[in-house]
């Protein structure tokens, strides 16, 4: 994995990081995200000037796109921006490991299952997490990588 690859993959992480901290329901949010116009047309591209902008700029396009189809916690509750943050990263590097598009990505790996994952897998080295995932949910067929 390339530096740029990792940088690309931490933009997505801190857009994750943001919509927790602005209490979405996490699993509402990545859910629209990775199936949204935005997500294929910036993230999943090879080139896109968003993959390495702030996220309050990434935000600004893709809130009109997905938050009527949000929803939001109660008011006061927030996920752990720090595990919304590695999900994000997370689905993204797994992205530029395979090549799987991220509408399609979202179907093998709900954000429930990667909640159920955080507690194994951030600790040890993204490109092994990679590998545990691709073998517990994606179809040999389906990755590149």
């Amino acid at each position: 994995m390339t530096g740029l690859d990792f940088d690309i993959s931490e933009t997505q992480g801190k857009i994750y990081e943001y919509a927790a901290r602005r209490s979405y329901d996490m699993d509402s949010f990545s859910d629209n995200y990775l199936k949204s116009d935005f997500c294929m047309r910036a993230m999943d591209s090879s080139y896109s000037r968003f993959q390495l902008a702030d996220e309050e700029e990434c935000w600004d396009f893709i809130a009109p796109e997905i938050e009527k189809d949000c929803k939001k916690l109660d008011e006061g509750a927030m996920f752990d921006p720090a595990v919304a943050f590695w999900i994000g990263f997370m689905y993204r590097y797994i992205c530029r490991q395979t090549g799987i598009r991220s509408n399609v990505l979202r179907k093998y790996v709900s954000y429930p299952v990667m909640c159920q994952y955080y507690p194994g897998l951030h600790t040890i080295d993204e490109d092994n997490a990679v590998e545990i995932v691709k073998k517990d949910f994606i179809p040999a067929d389906e990755s590149d990588g």
